[in-house]
């Protein structure tokens, strides 16, 4: 709301001008009035997705970091960067890890959001739409859709578990 209705920096809903002529495919998305227009939802999508894995990572980091291995890593005379990324990151990694098959649900889900507020055509307000009419069928589509996608998500997930943590094998 401050940057669309306060400062005026950028348009609140909509892809393009009102009245803009696209002349070619080039045009329809890579013009300086797309990109305009792209800049608010883009920068909600980002700040929605990433938030919960920026913490998440930084609450693992810090209980990871009073781990004997790390003072073991420490006491060896390993740099820093070497400690934090090579040991500690990756055992920090399990529960973001988890949360990404998650994510990827609240991902389409603010996407839903964002495409009806900032009145962009897509998938999510199609969705919103066909509630809306009453068109069942295409939300139950689209919410099983959703649900595959997370399962998939989820299975993914459990298959990273192994690749970062080798204490984890699945038979």
């Amino acid at each position: 709301m401050l940057f669309a209705f306060h400062f005026r920096w950028f348009p609140s809903s909509g892809m393009r001008e009102i009245g803009y002529e696209v002349s070619s495919v080039f045009d329809k998305y890579i013009s300086l009035d797309f990109l305009h227009h792209l800049i608010l939802p883009v920068t909600v999508g980002v700040l929605h997705i990433f938030g919960k894995p920026a913490l998440l990572m930084r609450n693992s980091l810090l209980d990871v970091m009073n781990e004997p291995y790390i003072e073991m890593a420490t006491a060896k005379g390993l740099s820093e960067w070497r400690i934090l990324f090579v040991h500690a990151a990756r055992n920090a990694l399990l529960p973001v890890s988890t949360n990404f098959a998650t994510a990827i649900g609240r991902a389409i889900g603010g996407i839903v959001m964002i495409e009806y507020v900032f009145s962009w055509p897509g998938i999510g307000r199609e969705i919103v739409l066909s509630a809306t009419r009453y068109d069942y069928p295409l939300a139950q589509a689209a919410f099983l859709m959703l649900a595959t996608i997370i399962i998939i998500m989820n299975i993914i997930a459990d298959i990273l578990y192994s690749f970062l943590d080798p204490r984890i094998v699945y038979k």
